[in-house]
């Protein structure tokens, strides 16, 4: 807009409690940086990425763009390039995604704590194999594989510590139906994959919780979404 000296304050209503695994902060900063792209007329997803990704920064002392890119532009994306902000997006199949919030609270500094400074060559390998296996399975809309290409072996083993209850939660959901079940970030959401089971493994998941640890918890379902918009509230 030319204005080098404009500035704004806003307030953000949302839906997602912070600090749950479930890109949190990531949603504000997008929220913001479309909002006042929408105000100045700004068109550039690419400007607006790099505003989000600075909303980012601020919030969680790192400029991360994995979840603000997945925000931004919805579906399945991947970062390719963090110098010249590649970003690659595939349109992904339908499916459920349930996601369980116990009520406990994980400090990103706790997460990244437990964490290995070195991983081994195996593991190492075996993420590479089930990262390259995902792009692939959302290329092919194969909902089963997507789900089987959940696995793991640098966070997960570590991390699932930090959620009480975790091995019985997974177990149950995978056998109320689930076709896959993982951590959220760094916790403490646990996420599964189904296809037409969705409610039994809600209620599944939330009576491990409860049964496994003694916890409480929030839960939803939702779809692959199609990224952020801006909505008129006239």
């Amino acid at each position: 807009c030319g204005c080098d000296d404009l500035g704004f304050s806003m307030t953000i209503a949302k839906g997602m409690k912070p600090g749950s695994g479930i890109g949190s902060s990531a949603a504000s900063s997008v929220g913001g940086a479309l909002a006042m792209a929408a105000l100045l007329d700004v068109k550039d997803k690419g400007l607006i990425l790099e505003a989000a990704a600075m909303g980012e920064e601020l919030i969680s002392g790192a400029r991360h763009f994995d979840n603000v890119a997945a925000a931004l532009f919805g579906g399945f994306t991947v970062v390719s390039d963090l110098r010249k902000r590649t970003i690659l997006q595939i349109r992904p199949p339908r499916f459920q995604v349930v996601v369980v919030i116990p009520d406990v609270t994980i400090e990103t500094r706790r997460a990244r704590a437990v964490l290995p400074k070195k991983v081994d060559m195996g593991d190492a390998v075996c993420n590479l194999s089930m990262a390259s296996g995902m792009v692939h399975a959302m290329m092919k809309r194969n909902v089963r594989a997507i789900a089987s290409h959940l696995g793991d072996s640098l966070s997960v083993p570590y991390r699932k510590s930090l959620v009480p209850g975790y091995d019985a939660v997974r177990d149950s959901a995978m056998a109320a139906g689930a076709l896959g079940v993982s951590i959220g970030g760094s916790g403490p959401a646990v996420f599964a994959i189904a296809q037409g089971s969705a409610s039994r493994i809600r209620l599944a998941m939330a009576k491990a919780f409860k049964e496994s640890a003694g916890l409480a918890s929030e839960s939803f379902v939702t779809v692959p979404g199609t990224g952020a918009k801006v909505e008129s509230l006239s």
